[in-house]
């Protein structure tokens, strides 16, 4: 079982709380009114953090695509240099990385929801 320590997933700035794979699954499929998603750190600049917001939105048609994704990226590190760039560039690429992982453990979850569903009815 996977646990996460993760202070970004932290539902308290103050405090490192520990949410295991299930929970983590059970609350992200919840959604509503205050889905539960990480903590975006302060430093984050205000336009990359509407990015990361608008991919994390509730409904996947409302999220925007690759495409406008990367655009609006281009045109962020195009007002910015240096240390600025770089790290939104390592920033993006580890939430990038971390959707993906969460999506691909989803995908594993519903899977053996599934399998067992199959095995508990009849056939």
């Amino acid at each position: 079982m996977l646990v996460i320590t993760l202070k970004a997933l932290s539902l308290n700035h103050d405090t490192k709380k520990i949410f295991f794979f299930p929970e983590i699954i059970k609350r992200v499929k919840e959604g509503g009114s205050f889905p539960f998603r990480p903590l975006i750190p302060d430093y984050i600049d205000s336009k990359a953090r509407n990015i990361i917001s608008d991919c994390w939105r509730e409904v996947p048609e409302e999220r925007p695509s690759i495409d406008h994704v990367a655009s609006l990226i281009k045109h962020i590190n195009g007002q910015y240099s240096g240390n600025k760039k770089s790290l939104m560039e390592q920033m993006l690429d580890k939430v990038t990385r971390e959707a993906d992982l969460q999506a691909q453990d989803l995908e594993e979850e519903k899977n053996k929801s599934d399998q067992l569903l199959f095995q508990m009815l009849p056939a």
